[in-house]
This record gives structure tokens, C-alpha cells and sequence, in this order.
């Protein structure tokens, strides 16, 4: 998967818990506002961890 697919499927999931979050409290479901409320944060968590690794610097010769 290229970055900018990675990075538009983590914007697009946290947008749906956002949304989620939002539309529960509009309707006074409960259940809507949490379950998006965890969904946004192991989304954001799961970008944040995936945005702090990096890969192996391929220019640097194979230790022996």
C-alpha cells in the first residue's frame, strides 16, 4: 500500500468516528458516540505509530 493510500485510509476511518461521535450526540445515541470515540482513537494511535517508523535507510551497506 503506497503513503498516500495509508494516509487516506487512516484520515477517511478517523473521519467516520469523528462522525459517528458527532451523529450520536445529535441523536442521544449513546452507544454511537462511543463506539466512534473508540474507533478515532485506536485510528489516530495506529497513524501516529505508523508515521514514527521509518524504514530501514537502504543506502547504508549490510552490517556482516
Amino acid at each position: 500500500m503506497s503513503i498516500q493510500m495509508r494516509t487516506l485510509v487512516h484520515a477517511l476511518v478517523f473521519l467516520l468516528g469523528l462522525g459517528l461521535m458527532v451523529g450520536g450526540i445529535i441523536a442521544g445515541k449513546p452507544g454511537a458516540s462511543v463506539i466512534g470515540l473508540c474507533v478515532a482513537a485506536v485510528t489516530l494511535q495506529q497513524f501516529i505509530r505508523w508515521k514514527g517508523t521509518r524504514p530501514p535507510d537502504e543506502k547504508k551497506p549490510p552490517s556482516a
